[in-house]
């Protein structure tokens, strides 16, 4: 996918070209095991506008909001808090499997969130270190410093694998033939819930996946707004 605008254009086009050099300092200051990245909140599609140290978790420029973004966005959590922190993250597009830590500022204007700004640090040598420690001495108490094992969000590169991460949570162990109409419903209202609907296109992928028609899936989501 390609864009005409540059960085500059984005951030300004969508209020948010103060925060660069943001960007720029943060990256400067944290290193390069740290990535930063300023998403546009009105286009979640293509939600990243500006990123630094882009190969932590392998993204770039056009990149979609991530599955928590949008999970976040739909239950209205900025509207709670002005910011997340310390989270656990993983990469799809990066090998290794690398363990990342996270953290999300809200930017909002006139209470509505117009941008997020994360900062997203490979914690992975630290965790080695850990557990070399606790290899070395097994009493010694570093349960406090453990991290925990449990992803609350995944980096990917286009929608399709967004809709498929979340898809593969409720239906791992039913293959999609199998499903019956209301096993469909209910994964629809779930993927509703975490935001997937937010996404153009999500519709169409659904019912790829799901092997239904877009109809169907327009006409569960209907059922459920009336409920």
């Amino acid at each position: 996918m390609k864009f005409k605008k540059s960085e500059q254009e984005s951030a300004k086009e969508y209020l948010l070209e103060k925060y660069l050099p943001l960007l720029d300092f943060l990256a400067e200051v944290l290193g390069k095991d740290t990535e930063i990245v300023l998403h546009n909140a009105k286009e979640l599609d293509q939600s990243i506008i500006a990123i630094r140290n882009g190969h932590v978790t392998g993204r770039q420029v056009g990149h979609p909001a991530t599955n928590l973004v949008l999970k976040l966005i739909k239950q209205g959590h900025n509207q709670k808090t002005p910011y997340i922190c310390n989270y656990t993250s993983r990469s799809k597009l990066t090998s290794g499997g690398n363990q990342i830590r996270s953290s999300s500022y809200f930017i909002k204007k006139d209470g509505d969130i117009i941008g997020i700004l994360c900062i997203n640090r490979d914690i992975t040598k630290y965790q080695l270190l850990f557990d070399n420690i606790a290899e070395i001495q097994k009493d010694f108490a570093i349960d406090d410093f453990a991290f925990s094992d449990e992803v609350k969000e995944t980096f990917t590169s286009n929608i399709q694998d967004v809709i498929a991460n979340e898809l593969a949570v409720f239906h791992k162990d039913v293959t999609t033939a199998a499903l019956t109409q209301a096993e469909k419903m209910t994964i629809v209202k779930e993927l509703q819930k975490q935001g997937i609907f937010l996404l153009k296109g999500a519709v169409k992928e659904v019912a790829k996946t799901l092997q239904t028609s877009e109809p169907t899936i327009y006409r569960y989501l209907q059922n459920l707004s009336h409920k």
